[in-house]
């Protein structure tokens, strides 16, 4: 691509494009501004523009990856009838997501982006865990394990979601357990951890 082709706003996008891409080929430690500019045909100096270091341009993919999850579980709940199934439906949704988008989970996973993460970042990851709590705290008001701490269940319930996708997102753990891209293996694990009612 060359630099002419960036105009209006549009370097941000390419930058976080590639920057998905590369996370998912080579890894954080692969990713920097420099390769960047040089994989967009760029100059060196046109990344700073958008982000000023490769901790802010992780802490925006990370913070576009935790609105993307959380629309994909919202969505895989529109339609179920019961708050335990809407529950069910986020937890299936997160994990499939996570194996489908791995750099962006990656990215959210990574120690560094949480580290240096911005106010931002942490907005959405509050965001987040609002509609996760609520979806448990519905499921537990319609009869859904009523003996337990509600944030017992929470704790747990990520955990578990949180560790499977981890695994289902990242190659050299899944290569662990052999081929991981059977839906009906993650419909097994949410039965588990959120049996239905």
């Amino acid at each position: 691509m060359s630099q002419s082709s960036y105009h209006h706003g549009n370097l941000r996008e390419a930058l976080l494009e590639r920057a998905v891409e590369v996370l998912g080929e080579v890894g954080v430690e692969g990713l920097s501004l420099r390769g960047l500019s040089r994989d967009l045909g760029v100059s060196h100096a046109a990344p700073a523009r958008h982000f000023s270091s490769k901790g802010e341009l992780l802490s925006a993919i990370a913070k576009e990856g935790y609105r993307r999850m959380t629309a994909a579980a919202l969505t895989a709940a529109e339609d179920k009838t019961s708050a335990v199934e809407r529950l069910r439906a986020m937890g299936r949704a997160s994990v499939q997501w996570a194996m489908r988008n791995r750099a962006f989970y990656s990215a959210i996973m990574n120690p560094d982006v949480n580290r240096y993460g911005d106010e931002g970042l942490k907005t959405s990851l509050q965001d987040y865990l609002a509609v996760v709590r609520a979806a448990f705290e519905a499921a537990q008001a319609e009869g859904w394990k009523p003996k337990h701490k509600l944030q017992a269940l929470q704790i747990f319930g990520m955990a578990t979601t949180i560790g499977a996708s981890i695994i289902f997102s990242d190659y050299l753990q899944s290569d662990l357990f052999g081929e991981l891209n059977d839906e009906k293996l993650i419909d097994e694990i949410i039965d588990l951890v959120i049996p239905p009612l």
